[in-house]
């Protein structure tokens, strides 16, 4: 008699266990390298004259909207 709780199988979750090893170290390989290619893209730009400006965290791209009231705009 097996001793199966669960329906867990050692050697199955030791695959799942290296196909997750495997897809995070590759997931890591393309994120190093869109790292490196974003770090020369950067560096071309900067070496050919352009400028990166800090903008504050708090700083927003529109100003505020003066709320709208749509109340009774609608015909009886």
């Amino acid at each position: 008699m097996s001793d199966n709780t669960g329906g867990f199988n050692a050697l199955a979750n030791t695959a799942d266990i290296h196909v997750d090893i495997e897809a995070f170290e590759s997931d890591a390989k393309r994120k190093k390298t869109e790292q490196d290619e974003l770090s020369l893209q950067i560096e071309a730009f900067l070496g050919s004259g352009g400028s990166i400006n800090l903008i504050e965290p708090n700083v927003l791209g529109d100003p505020p909207k003066k709320p709208v009231s749509n109340y009774g705009s609608q015909p009886i």
